[in-house]
């Protein structure tokens, strides 16, 4: 029986990976096109400066979600983005596509969030 319960651990622990981030960037440009502010995204600490959009602006999102031990582009099954409004203390949850390398890119543009938070 001991030996049953070892070996569910040891095929437990292999399947368990730590997931990273890399190079995760946001960057909100207008309805030109022109980027109006460019930054890396940390995930130790919050931004310094809020991330506002103007009525017809787009904030874009790009990742790779990467196994933190092998380096590789990892796939989950399923991954969300959650937006987090302090001042209105209202949420929003978007399911985002991840290909087989890892890799996501997201674009949010602000006349959806109006159709979000609309009642």
């Amino acid at each position: 029986m001991l030996a049953f319960f070892s070996a569910l651990l040891f095929a437990l622990s292999v399947q368990a990976s730590v997931l990273t981030l890399q190079s995760p960037r946001f960057v909100v440009s207008d309805s030109t096109g022109s980027q109006l502010r460019s930054e890396p995204i940390s995930l130790a600490h919050k931004a310094s400066i809020p991330v506002q959009l103007g009525p017809k602006d787009t904030l874009r999102l790009s990742f790779q979600i990467v196994d933190k031990e092998t380096g590789k582009g990892f796939q989950p099954h399923q991954t969300f983005l959650r937006f987090y409004d302090e001042k209105a203390d209202e949420e929003g949850v978007q399911p985002v596509r991840v290909t087989a390398g890892g890799k996501v890119k997201f674009d949010l543009v602000r006349t959806a969030l109006s159709s979000l938070t609309s009642s």
